[in-house]
């Protein structure tokens, strides 16, 4: 695969990849049904929100029955393949015309691909082989990931909840210390996958977190100690000006990523 030179005004797909996290009912998925439209929002297996949507003419609602977790023979293997194979035909226009992708509950879609995982690497005793298992779940799910991501959509959202945890740094300042130090305490904001894709995703599309205060919906932009691998994938000279949130608006968003001017208006 040769080199090719960037010209000033070549497409940057990155700046039109957004990963949205949040706590549950933080209206994620009813802002990102604002986008622009044709837009087409995907409830992914388990995401049991996505039908609080009303489809028109402009917004399709595209719904997975709900898996049966109670069910210890529950081919969730075949589930995921119907999902790489559902996301194909969805990019490549089988189901109309798309200006905005959006993938409601991709946390539920890393779950489905974590239990597949565990059938497809299924050990004789009942347990299962971890170590040929996690490098084909992190594999499988950026190459799904990657299906969205490279596809010729104008857009393309994903959202999925966030979690509180301690990272592999926060994890070595705490050790040898007392449970009640701060170190041992802190922890910072990041998607809610396992394993390494937890980490992986932070460097592959915008990443925005959405909260809730005082009634209204925000989103953070910018990394803080708390809230690590959260930004926007913008020039440097633009980056360094963002503000630290915003209100979760589209127009504003839209504004910032594709700016109509050399000033980003917030």
């Amino acid at each position: 695969m040769p080199l090719h030179e960037m010209k000033p005004g070549d497409a940057k797909v990155g700046a039109t990849r957004l990963q949205i996290i949040g706590p549950p009912a933080s209206y994620k998925t009813t802002i990102a049904a604002t986008f622009d439209k044709p837009l087409i929002v995907v409830g992914l297996p388990g995401e049991k929100h996505t039908d609080i949507l009303t489809p028109t003419n402009d917004l399709k609602v595209l719904l997975f029955d709900a898996p049966d977790y109670s069910n210890t023979n529950f081919d969730w293997l075949n589930l995921w393949n119907d999902i790489r194979r559902e996301t194909q035909k969805i990019t490549t226009g089988a189901y109309g015309p798309c200006t905005t992708l959006v993938l409601d509950g991709t946390h539920k879609a890393f779950y489905a691909c974590y239990l597949a995982g565990k059938q497809k690497h299924a050990t004789q005793n009942g347990g299962w082989n971890g170590m040929q298992g996690w490098p084909w779940i992190n594999d499988e799910f950026l190459a799904w990931f990657s299906q969205a991501f490279y596809s010729s959509l104008p857009w393309v959202v994903w959202t999925a909840w966030s979690a509180r945890e301690q990272t592999e740094e926060e994890k070595q300042q705490a050790a040898g210390k007392a449970a009640t130090t701060m170190a041992v305490k802190r922890s910072s904001i990041l998607p809610d996958y396992m394993g390494k894709f937890q980490r992986t995703c932070m460097g592959e599309t915008n990443i925005i977190y959405q909260f809730v205060e005082g009634g209204r919906a925000y989103w953070q932009i910018r990394q803080t100690e708390d809230c690590q691998g959260i930004g926007l994938r913008v020039a440097p000279e633009r980056a360094m000006k963002l503000p630290l949130k915003i209100q979760a608006e589209w127009k504003v968003l839209k504004e910032i990523l594709q700016p109509s001017t050399q000033e980003v208006k917030v």
